[in-house]
This record gives C-alpha cells, structure tokens and sequence, in this order.
C-alpha cells in the first residue's frame, strides 16, 4: 500500500511558513512595560518516527541475512512512512522563511507576512501568518493564509490552508492541512498532525490522512510513540484492511511486527524468533 501516491494527489502546491520576532509597545506609563513576545513555533519535525535504525540495519548494510520479520517490517517502513514523512521536506524551509521576517501586533494577534517562491514550479505566494495567544487557556491559536495567482491553474485571495494551536511550552498541539473548496475557500481538512511530549526521549505523535468523501480510499493513521529505547508505530486505516503495528528496541535490536494479527518477531541478531 503506498501512501505516497494518495498524497500527490491531495497536496498541489505545499506552502507553509511560521516565525518568532518581537515588537515594541508604545505605552505611556511612565513605568516601562515589557514587549510582548511572540509565541514560539513548536519543531514539528522533531515528532516524526525514528527509522535510521532499519536502515543502518538492512541487509543492504550488513553481512548477514535478516530474517522475514524484520525484513517485513524495513520494507513497511520503507515503502510507507519514508513517503508519508517527506511532505514536511517539502514545507519546512517556508518555517524557516517566516524566521526571517518581523511580524507585527495588533489588538492581541501577532502577523507575519512575506513572499516566498516554490522551487519547483518557480511560482510566487503571499504568505499571511497569524498566531493569536490565550492568556486563559495557554494556547495559541495559529492560522496561514495564501494567496497566489497560478497560471492556468486556481487564484487564491487569502486562502486558509493550515491551522492548528500549540501550548504555551510548545509540547501538545496538532495542525490541520485544508482541501481547496469553492471559490477558492477552505474546505475539509485532509491531512492532521497532533503531539503530545514529555521530552525529547519520550513523546507520542499522530498524523491522519482524512477522506474527505470524494476520496477513493478511507482514512489512514500513522501513530507513533517514543519512549527511549523504544519504538513504536502503528499504522492502520479506517477499513481496517490495513492495520500494521512495528515495534523496536534501540538498544536491545528486538522488535516485531504485527500485520493484521499475525506477529512476527526478530532477535538481536535480527533473525526470526518465536514471539514472547
């Protein structure tokens, strides 16, 4: 089952861009008071599953010949999460874009606009960032808009194509990626990102392609959780014909994988072995 092909055909051109930089007051207490200080985006990459440990442990990299189970296992992840992970390559460096701009703050909302071109398709997009704090909850509600003008393709005035909040330490949040509905407005979500961190060893992550009801396919989710040394991620969709959970042991190299019901464990040595 490759995820991939079902991305290409829900994200067109990926835009996406957030930043922190700070603004003066103009109070005129005689007392100063301090500048209010923009929000900090939360390391979205930093959520995604850890899979180095299938690759430097291939059979492409190693003497030995790994067992079924872990070969089931590497090819999973290779073939699924590798394709489902690389959209953030696509829409990180409009993150770092943001960085470099100095947003503004009006009326409790902090905005940040700028341009920025997609390589690939050597096309400009207005880009419009707003991330508005709540002193009551904690939570910062943030919201990106774009607007371009392709050729031969759709015209975007302000178009809401990601929204999502973050805690005010930045460890819970989850964002929202938005279909194109009519006249160029938001429709549904079609894909969500959500954490939830300890710290860097230990945290749990989840990203969901949503059928949006014209799609030919259902729902996917890929739940991952860290707990150094160990891993897992669950993979499974809304039918339930595909259901995979992979497990493994940075430190020990065990792990297994379960595809359907039927378990399938490795050893140290990343042979086959009979499941505790």
């Amino acid at each position: 089952m490759r995820i991939a092909n079902r991305l290409s055909k829900l994200l067109g051109i990926v835009v996406l861009a957030v930043g922190i930089a700070a603004c003066g007051d103009n109070s005129t207490n005689p007392v100063e008071t301090p500048d209010p200080t923009p929000p900090e985006l939360p390391e979205l990459q930093s959520y995604q599953p850890e899979t180095e440990y299938f690759n430097n442990n291939s059979t492409q990299n190693k003497s030995v010949q790994n067992g079924a189970a872990f070969g089931m296992a590497s090819e999973f992840v290779q073939s699924n999460v590798h394709s489902m992970f690389g959209i953030t390559q696509v829409y990180m460096p409009f993150f770092e874009q943001a960085r470099e701009t100095e947003p503004t703050f009006d009326d409790g909302v902090w905005e940040w606009t700028y341009s920025y071109t997609y390589p690939q398709v050597q096309q400009s997009a207005e880009l419009r960032l707003t991330a508005e704090p709540n002193d009551v909850t904690g939570e910062t509600s943030w919201e990106l808009f774009v607007s371009v003008d392709v050729p031969d393709g759709p015209s975007l005035d302000n178009y809401r194509f990601m929204s999502g909040t973050s805690s005010s330490d930045g460890n819970e949040g989850s964002w929202s990626v938005y279909t194109l509905g009519e006249n160029g407005s938001s429709g549904e979500a079609v894909f969500t990102f959500e954490w939830s961190r300890e710290d860097e060893d230990n945290f749990t992550s989840s990203y969901t392609i949503h059928n949006t009801g014209s799609a030919e396919y259902q729902s996917v989710n890929f739940d991952y959780t860290k707990a150094v040394p160990e891993h897992t991620l669950h993979m499974h969709s809304s039918d339930g014909e595909f259901d995979v959970e992979i497990f493994w042991n940075t430190e020990t190299d065990i792990g297994y994988v379960n595809y359907l019901g039927d378990k399938m464990c490795w050893d140290s040595n990343f042979e086959d072995t009979a499941c505790q």
